[in-house]
């Protein structure tokens, strides 16, 4: 099967079945896949299979000092993590784009979803937004580069402009971004009317890293404001974390990930990294015993160690669960 388009073309499946089918066809990647929209996400997230009862995903209004190891258990440290929490997207993408290729560049292994290339249904990852933004008012006479107003004679000229990495298997290319959309504050299932949308442009990333950007862009230019004060109190809170939390010999290996398993709200796990893998100059690898599901590919892996003093660090999106299925795996990216 070269492509299929759910859309117009029958099944004698249910879309939960073919949900589960496609789900299956990417391989060892965790985007979730709802053919059925998002009306099927919840019958999709209690029925899983790799957690079924999700002991591990922890809400974030509910995540307390008890869920840390020892070491860590400071009421500074969990403010620090629920703040960067708050920087977590869910990523929606209605497009499977015609571009992507049968398999991974220089390899025999399957690229995801490329037998479903051209079809338009709902898949679903986590990602992450990087830095505050940029305003554009009527006086930068610049407008607003979204779909929506592309095609209006009344285009937007207030606005803003992000980005957003996640992993290259969720959104593929410019056309998939065209079709995404990232949520922004959609922490809780009572938080619905808090979530800002971000409309995806455009997007840059590299198959072999499984990683990527995304262009979004948004109307509501009070978002710029919520996350500069976000990013405030997150840098007030490292400060009082590294002045109370003290350590001694081993830094230990903890790996936090914060994402919407099954597209629901957002989740916190947390684990530890096994290992580090290199991959040239300052580009690395991980592998971790954080809880990840379908649903969680993309979502910002926080990592400390040794290396990195206490500050929690990410570059690095979640791609993978592994043939091993005690660990999960991220991309590569720079560090």
């Amino acid at each position: 099967m070269e492509s299929a388009n759910f859309t117009s073309e029958p099944s004698p499946l249910s879309p939960l079945e073919l949900s589960a089918k496609v789900r299956q066809d990417q391989g060892l990647h965790e985007a979730d896949v709802s053919c059925g929209d998002e009306a099927d996400l919840r019958p999709i997230f209690t029925t899983c299979t790799k957690n079924p009862e999700h002991i591990g995903f922890i809400p974030v209004h509910q995540f307390e000092a008890c869920h840390l190891p020892l070491l860590y258990r400071d009421l500074n440290f969990v403010s620090y993590v629920r703040a960067m929490a708050g920087f977590t997207v869910r990523v929606l993408v209605r497009c499977i784009s015609t571009k992507r290729p049968k398999e991974y560049p220089g390899t025999d292994n399957p690229y995801p979803f490329y037998h479903y290339k051209g079809a338009h249904f709902l898949r679903v990852g986590s990602g992450w937004v990087d830095g505050v933004g940029m305003t554009f008012l009527p006086e930068n006479n610049r407008k607003c580069p979204c779909r929506k107003c592309a095609a209006s004679e009344k285009p937007s000229y207030t606005w803003c402009q992000f980005w957003v990495h996640t992993a290259l298997h969720v959104v593929y290319n410019r056309e998939e971004a065209q079709h995404t959309q990232c949520e922004l504050f959609y922490d809780s299932d009572t938080s619905r009317d808090l979530v800002s949308v971000l409309d995806g442009v455009d997007t840059v990333g590299s198959c072999l890293e499984d990683t990527c950007s995304i262009l979004c862009v948004t109307h509501d230019i009070q978002v710029v404001d919520k996350l500069n004060l976000m990013w405030a109190e997150l840098y007030q809170l490292q400060e009082s974390m590294s002045k109370s939390l003290t350590r001694s010999g081993e830094m230990g290996r903890l790996s936090i990930i914060v994402s919407h398993p099954h597209g629901s709200s957002k989740r916190i796990s947390v684990g530890e990294w096994t290992h580090r893998q290199s991959h040239g100059d300052d580009w690395t690898q991980y592998y971790y015993t954080t809880n990840t599901c379908p649903g969680s590919s993309g979502a910002p892996v926080y990592l400390l160690g040794k290396e990195r003093g206490l500050q929690l660090v990410t570059n690095h999106p979640h791609s993978a669960r592994c043939e091993d299925i005690s660990l999960n795996t991220s991309g590569i990216w720079w560090e």
